[in-house]
This record gives structure tokens, sequence and C-alpha cells, in this order.
């Protein structure tokens, strides 16, 4: 019987064993970086279904700046992703200036929460049954200003293609569509980042 040992001391000395290695390192590497990607984008297709395949890509990216500058309180490049109609149908002031004002202030207070994390989970044709808009439901994790408490809920995002360009509501809580509610309902605003393929 000849040992493992003695084998590859044999086929080493011809350079079979080191020529055999990588071929099957390559091969390895080679499935993982063709398999990765498939795996991530089955995820995200599966979550993002309902949206067009061939916006798909920019409603991810946008929402991701979305998010970031939510988090990162870059209320006017934030302003730029907002929807006119979220604006003006949400409460908060719809010129730019007046919406940074608004959230600077409202990001001072040591009341409410902040949106760690946003997860999508589904996507559905909004309540206003609008061609173009779009929910987006996801998991949320919150941490409170006051006491740094962090808790789990339900959020959503309401995204409308208009123009060539995905446009959002801010994150909310209740399930109605923020798009089409009467004006004193305001949507909650937090701050968040999500990374699409996680």
């Amino acid at each position: 019987m000849v040992s493992f040992h003695s084998w590859r001391a044999s086929t080493q000395s011809s350079g079979h064993f080191e020529a055999m290695s990588n071929r099957i390192l390559s091969a390895g590497v080679w499935v993982l970086l063709i398999i990765a990607p498939l795996r991530c984008q089955t995820k995200d297709d599966h979550i993002f279904k309902r949206i067009p395949a061939d916006s798909r890509p920019q409603l991810i990216a946008r929402l991701n700046l979305l998010l970031a500058y939510d988090r990162t309180r870059q209320f006017g490049k934030l302003f730029e992703l907002l929807s006119s109609e979220w604006l003006s149908q949400s409460g908060t002031p719809s010129d730019k200036s007046g919406y940074i004002a608004f959230r600077e202030a409202s990001a001072a207070k040591t009341s409410g929460w902040n949106l760690l994390s946003f997860k999508p989970v589904s996507v559905s044709v909004a309540i206003s049954n609008e061609p173009g808009v779009y929910t987006i439901r996801g998991r949320a994790k919150l941490q409170s200003r006051a006491s740094n408490r962090t808790s789990e809920e339900d959020y959503f995002i309401e995204a409308q293609w208009k123009n060539s360009e995905w446009y959002f509501s801010e994150p909310y809580t209740s399930i109605f569509s923020v798009m089409t509610r009467p004006r004193n309902c305001q949507a909650r605003a937090a701050g968040a980042i999500w990374v699409a393929s996680s």
C-alpha cells in the first residue's frame, strides 16, 4: 500500500502534483466567481421581481444612496432622490432649503429613532395603483436616540419611476401608501444603510 506522503513525493518530483493542485484551485476559484454573483443576483431578483429588469439595478443603487444619505445626514443629496409627489403630500417642506432645515431640526432632537439598517423583503405595486409606483417592504433595525435601545419592525419605502429615474419616499411605518395619503400624515424619517446583496 502506498501512503499519501510517498505518493505526493513521487508526484511532486515530476511536477504532476503541483500542476494538478493548480488546476483544482483554478477550477474552484472559477466556480466561486461564477456561483457567488448568481446567488446574489437571484436573491435580489426574487425580491425585486415586480420591478422591470432593465431598471432594477438603478433602483437598488439609488435606494442604497437614499438610505446612506439619510444615515449620514446629507439632507441636500437626500432631497434630490425624493419624489416630488411624496414631498407635496407628506407635510414636509417641498423646497430644498426648507427640507434641509426641517430635517436638521428633526435630527437635532433627542427623542425619536434612527434607522440603523433596512433589508428589503418584498416589493409590491403601491396601493395607489399608479403605473411605475411600488412599495418596498423591509425589516428595519432602529435605535432610540434617547436610550440607544434597539428595536426591529417593518418599514416601507415608496419607489416611483419617473423621467427615466427612480425617486422615493422617506422610510415610513404605515402600511398605507405615502404618495396617496393626506398631507397631515407624515412619514417617520430616519437614517439607514442597506447593502443590496447581503
